[in-house]
């Protein structure tokens, strides 16, 4: 449950399913975050192994995400298994206008004997 008793967020997770013909079979991780008081408690880490479950449950095979590159995000990812792929420079803005490169990731999950059904 992501509220607590202070009605402060401190963790989400938010996946989106591909609406591609052709994509089906992934999704994208849209936003991880853990309240910085939170974090170092392996919320995260239980946040995707929860997400990662769900997509396979799904029927999902491939997810996708991207993150800041240089972030805490990023070690994270890399430490529980996803694969990097490549970095975008000028990709998000900040709230200020400021320009930063994104570092984007792949996971294929194991779900086999399994296809997505139309």
């Amino acid at each position: 449950m992501p509220w607590a008793g202070t009605g402060r967020l401190k963790r989400a997770i938010l996946s989106c399913r591909s609406n591609e013909e052709n994509g089906r079979h992934r999704a994208d991780l849209q936003k991880l975050f853990v309240h910085s008081e939170w974090r170092g408690r392996g919320i995260a880490t239980a946040l995707m192994s929860a997400a990662e479950t769900a997509a396979a449950e799904a029927g999902i095979s491939l997810l996708v995400l991207d993150t800041l590159l240089g972030s805490a995000a990023e070690r994270i990812y890399e430490h529980l298994g996803w694969t990097r792929v490549g970095e975008i420079p000028t990709y998000a803005a900040s709230p200020d206008g400021e320009l930063h490169p994104t570092v984007y990731f792949y996971k294929t999950l194991n779900i086999q004997g399994r296809r997505y059904q139309t």
